[in-house]
């Protein structure tokens, strides 16, 4: 499958075992599915419609209109994919931060005897 491309059919997903209040986040998946949106983000941008016939037809109002809404919907899903994208790479560092941070903190305790 291309970088681009939708599967075409439902995968089975295969998540670990978690205890209850634990959350494991995939930071390299979350940075992989946040380009994956910006490059459908870029996609959607650059849509054009079709050169319009005769403005004085009724058929080329109507189709004209209707692109029109359509480019208006493309650019909201776009600046919202773009957003979107946005927190998920954020939240990707500050995934990554953390790990680093805790693995920090869990060097530094010292075992103790009991």
């Amino acid at each position: 499958m291309t970088s681009g491309e939708l599967p075409t059919r439902a995968t089975s997903l295969d998540f670990p075992r978690m205890e209850t209040g634990e959350l494991r986040v995939d930071v390299y998946q979350l940075r992989a599915s946040a380009s994956q949106w910006r490059e459908l983000s870029t996609r959607f941008s650059v849509l054009a419609s079709p050169t319009p016939g005769r403005p004085c037809q009724p058929t080329t109002a109507a189709v004209g209109g209707a692109h029109t809404a359509v480019g208006l919907a493309a650019e909201v899903l776009t600046n919202r994919t773009q957003a979107t994208t946005g927190a998920v790479e954020t939240g990707a560092v500050g995934y990554g931060s953390n790990e680093v941070t805790a693995a920090g903190e869990m060097a530094a305790v010292r075992p103790r005897m009991v």
